[in-house]
Parts: C-alpha cells; structure tokens; sequence
C-alpha cells in the first residue's frame, strides 16, 4: 500500500513538474552517420557499443528494431546462445588474429547473445519473457482486448489481468541483477503489480460500462478504441512508478558528459520517469487505437475470406514496429541542461568548474 501511495504522488509529481527534454550530443562529437550507410556498413565491432548511432532518432529505432524485430532468436536453442558467446569471447582474446570474425558477423553475435540472455547474469531468458518476445504475446493481448470491449465484463477483466501478470513477468525476467526464482520476488514488486492491475482493471470496467450507457453515436463506436488504451496505458505506468517510485526520493545517479560520477539527482530520476511512461503511453496508443482504426477502413477493400488473416496481420506488423519506435523517442543514455537538475550540479564538485550539460540512464 505505501508503494502504491508512493508510486501515485510520484506519477502525479513527475507528470506536473517534469521537462520534456531531447538529448543534446557533445559539440566535440562527430556528425552522425547518414540512415543507410548504417544499414548497409556496420561500423568496426566493439562490445561496449551499440550497432547504430544511438545519438538519433533513426539511429535508436534501427537499434531497437535490430534488437526486437528479429524473431528468428526465439526460436534458437540456448546452446545457440552458448555458442554466440564463444565467438564474442574468442574475438575479444584474439583481436589481431585472421581467423577472426567479420564486423558484421561480431555485431550479429551480440544481437543474438543480447536477445537471448539477461545482460547481467547472462542466463538464457525464458522465450515468452524476453523482450523480443513481446510482440507476439501482445498481438493475443490486443485482440483480446478489443474483442472484449465488445463484450462482457468478465472478458475485460481477464485481458487486462493477464495483460498486467504477463508485463510482472517481462520485468521480473529483465530486472536488473536478475537470478532468483519466486522467491525473489519482494513487496515493492507485489505491490506494483496489484496496484496496475487493480488500476487497469477498474479503468476498463468503468470505461465499459460507461459505453454501455451511450445508446449509439459516434462515442459508442469509440469505446473499442479507447478504453483498452486508457486503462492499459495507466495501469502500465502505475506499474512503472511503484516499481521505480524510491528514485524519487533517492534520485538516479548523475554522470558527466565524459562518464565521471557526481550523485543522484531527483530531477533527473522525474525526467526519466515521465520520458519512460510517454514511451509507453505511446505504444499503447499505437497498438491499441492507431492500429485498428488503421485496419478498418483497409479491411474492406479485402476479401471476406481474408479478412481475419489481414487483421492479424496489420496488428501484429504494427506492434512490432510500434514498440521500436516508441522507446527509440528518447535516448536511453540523457544528456540534459544542468541547469534542469538541481542547483549543486551546476559546477563540478571537485573543481568548481561551471557543468553545462550532464548525462544518466534513464532505463526502460
């Protein structure tokens, strides 16, 4: 309860007094490199790189679809990803040698090895619960969903409970530091995922019910369409906020633009947040509202004989393109004014000197 009390003020805090804010790359950096010399060159490998130029918009949606678009890796056996390991781990002891690997070869190992197992433990993650695994699961999700807006109250509330338990599941297997069965899970975790829930729940209940009352019209035709969006979209980031609510009062740590720590930073940690829920906000919307809005007026120009084909089809291509693009909106490294954080980070704690810029983690 006092997580999910916490996590309210913080979403209420973070959503009124944070900043939207878009990284900003060193004036000292190179330009980006053009989109498609991205795609067609992979840049020399290095393991404590991205493939792509992070620093974009594009180059970050390339990343993520790179990372979340292959479904090929759900279907590789964790000897695979042993395997991948090996070849990353050869490369690294034997740079110089000329049996080495291509560039592109080493990236694609990484991608793999990156899709497969968990970057702390680098334990092979369960397949449903790997992150490339989300847009199929989801496309299940999404159909429930709106099917159910359609019918009873009993449907939505199913939907939106699974909905919820499947995403505990995702952060569970994904959490930072990973290991640990059941019995890892703590209050803080159990809290977070009964106050979505019950959030999202009641939101789809109500907004149901609600459309039940409107006798035709245009606002009944749009209860498909909006309230598996609002309610998944609240409960997504009242799980977020519970499960992150002590950065709001611990603050995430703040670094320099060249990596040198300097403290936690409660602005930063709100910056953050709302940065996180917009993402996810987003990809509700996409999924949920754009998605068969899209479809419909398209379906009728289908066959009937094709029709249910094509609208899984649309939906399940825009989920998994909608999710890349969402979180590819803001970096996941920020770099931000210091004049956004608070006031001691305004010069540098050992030489006085004036910061005009910092950088954190802003996380998923």
């Amino acid at each position: 309860a006092a997580a999910a009390a916490a996590g309210a003020a913080g979403t209420a805090a973070f959503i009124t007094h944070s900043t939207l804010v878009q990284a900003q790359a060193p004036s000292s950096a190179p330009p980006p490199r053009p989109l498609l010399e991205q795609i067609s060159t992979p840049p020399p490998f290095s393991p404590d790189a991205e493939r792509f130029d992070t620093r974009t918009f594009g180059g970050r949606a390339l990343n993520f679809m790179n990372m979340l678009c292959d479904l090929r890796t759900l279907l590789l056996p964790a000897s695979e990803c042993e395997r991948y390991k090996a070849i990353l781990a050869e490369a690294a002891a034997h740079p110089g040698s000329k049996e080495r690997p291509s560039d592109a070869e080493l990236w694609h190992a990484k991608k793999v090895v990156e899709a497969m197992s968990h970057p702390d433990t680098g334990e092979v993650i369960f397949a449903p619960f790997r992150f490339t695994g989300y847009a199929p699961v989801n496309l299940s999700i999404a159909i429930g969903m709106i099917s159910a807006a359609k019918g009873t109250l009993l449907a939505t509330a199913f939907w939106q409970w699974f909905n919820q338990s499947y995403n505990v599941c995702i952060n569970h297997a994904n959490r930072p530091g990973g290991g640990g069965g059941l019995e890892s899970i703590d209050s803080g975790m159990l809290a977070s995922y009964f106050a979505a829930t019950a959030s999202a729940m009641s939101l789809g209940l109500a907004g149901q019910v609600l459309g039940a009352r409107i006798k035709g019209g245009g606002l009944a035709k749009l209860v498909p369409y909006t309230v598996p969006f609002l309610s998944v979209a609240v409960g997504g980031v009242v799980n977020l906020v519970c499960t992150r609510h002590l950065e709001l009062s611990e603050g995430i740590l703040v670094e320099t633009i060249g990596g040198e720590p300097l403290g936690h930073s409660i602005a930063a940690a709100k910056i953050a947040l709302f940065e996180c829920s917009t993402a996810r906000v987003l990809w509700a919307g996409a999924i949920l509202t754009a998605a068969p809005l899209l479809a419909k007026p398209i379906a009728k120009r289908v066959p009937p004989a094709l029709a249910i084909p094509f609208d899984l089809g649309f939906t399940f291509v825009v989920i998994l393109f909608a999710i890349p693009l969402c979180l590819a909106v803001y970096p996941q490294r920020e770099v931000v004014e210091a004049s956004l954080l608070e006031p001691r980070f305004a010069t540098h704690p050992k030489t006085g000197a004036p910061l005009e810029q910092l950088a954190f983690s802003k996380g998923l």
